[in-house]
């Protein structure tokens, strides 16, 4: 039994961590273009630095979505995977 659990895989944008999902997003509700990835670091270390993920390459474009996330002071964010196909990222609340 090991002390620590896995890490998830995850981004830190604009100072909130999000939880990579492999859920696809349909192109008619992905957002704007705010950004992109600037930095992977080790997948079994979690992201701290805005830009940075533990599963995502760099240069990975993230959206904002159109979808309104449960907690209205929280946004999903969309990942743009292969140039071709989006996926969501979760805000972890509580962290």
């Amino acid at each position: 039994m090991g002390l620590f659990e896995d890490v998830p895989p995850s981004i830190v944008w604009e100072g909130q961590s999000y939880r990579i999902t492999d859920e696809p997003v349909e192109v008619q509700d992905i957002g704007n273009e705010v950004g992109e990835v600037i930095r992977k670091i080790s997948s079994n270390s979690t992201p701290n630095a805005d830009g940075e993920s533990n599963v995502l390459e760099k240069g990975t474009k993230i959206f904002e979505s159109k979808i309104q996330f449960e907690d209205k002071n929280y946004k999903e964010l969309v990942l743009q995977i292969n140039n071709k196909e989006y996926i969501k990222a979760y805000p972890m609340l509580g962290l």
